[in-house]
């Protein structure tokens, strides 16, 4: 389906050129945290194939794409799912409104935030 697919084909090439740069681009990565990215990369397929339509596909690849390649980064997270939800959040919020939108998700609501800046 995403062979034959013009769309969803550029979003596996965009997703694979991501997945790549995650994993060599950083001279500083560790081997524990190269294969984390790997460990993830195999769930998010996995889950990806139990799809079984295109917008299914799309989204999913849109979301792992904003993870790989969005404007901010995971880097440690106690919790994958969590922090790529919420990461995906906050690059959403950034292409489409320039900042986010705390306010708009509950799930911000979720989490106990610390204000650790110098006063």
């Amino acid at each position: 389906m995403i062979c034959s697919n013009p769309e969803l084909s550029k979003l596996d090439d965009k997703l694979a050129t991501g997945y790549w740069h995650a994993l060599e681009d950083d001279k500083n990565i560790t081997a524990g945290r190269k294969e984390q990215i790997r460990k993830v990369q195999r769930e998010w397929v996995k889950e990806r194939n139990t799809c079984s339509g295109i917008d299914c596909i799309k989204k999913s690849y849109e979301e792992r794409i904003d993870v790989l390649i969005g404007k901010y980064v995971l880097i440690m997270s106690k919790d994958d799912n969590l922090c790529g939800h919420m990461l995906n959040l906050y690059n959403r919020d950034l292409d489409k409104y320039g900042e986010v939108r705390y306010n708009e998700h509950e799930e911000f609501n979720w989490i106990k935030w610390e204000d650790k800046t110098l006063k």
